[in-house]
């Protein structure tokens, strides 16, 4: 069984049976004209998400520069904090594919959100301490008696640790 190829209409009509002919020998030229438009093709969108890569790297860097602590860290912590955000900032080469490109680029948001918590981590030490709201409204929410319940048990969690010394972080 083939493989699905790309529409005739866009590489021409009859493009993909010049292979299957027994005189595909004397088509060589229109053969190599087509495989020329398929690699422009392939080119163009590795390049588009090689960009869109960079991009949301750098502005991720960005973000970085821009979290409370992050001018009070020295140069070594800083360096090794960023350096997964500047490699993604960076052009890779070209044997790179696309769905690798398209990988590092959904990644690009939890490598931020990791830094900054490493960033308030060394800042804030032992101090820190994260509640994750989606245990508290985990099942949904119906009802203003959920609602109130929910917020009940935030706050007294918050208050629990506000208590202890901490700084709250809400995720």
């Amino acid at each position: 069984m083939r493989p699905s190829r790309p529409t005739a209409a866009r590489f021409g009509e009859g493009g993909f049976d010049l292979l299957d002919r027994e005189t595909f020998f004397k088509e060589v030229p229109a053969i190599e004209q087509r495989t020329k438009a398929l690699e422009a093709e392939y080119a163009a969108r590795r390049s588009a998400a090689q960009e869109e890569r960079v991009a949301a790297y750098t502005e991720a860097l960005a973000t970085l520069g821009t979290t409370p602590g992050w001018q009070d860290l020295d140069p070594d912590q800083r360096s090794r904090i960023e350096a997964p955000l500047r490699q993604g900032a960076s052009p890779c080469d070209d044997a790179v594919p696309i769905p690798q490109l398209r990988s590092e680029l959904e990644a690009c948001e939890v490598r931020l959100k990791s830094a900054v918590a490493e960033v308030r981590r060394l800042v804030e030490g032992d101090r820190l301490a994260t509640i994750r709201l989606g245990g508290c409204f985990g099942s949904g929410i119906e009802t203003e008696e959920q609602l109130d319940s929910a917020l009940a048990g935030i706050r007294d969690e918050c208050s629990r640790l506000i208590g202890a010394g901490k700084k709250i972080v809400v995720q």
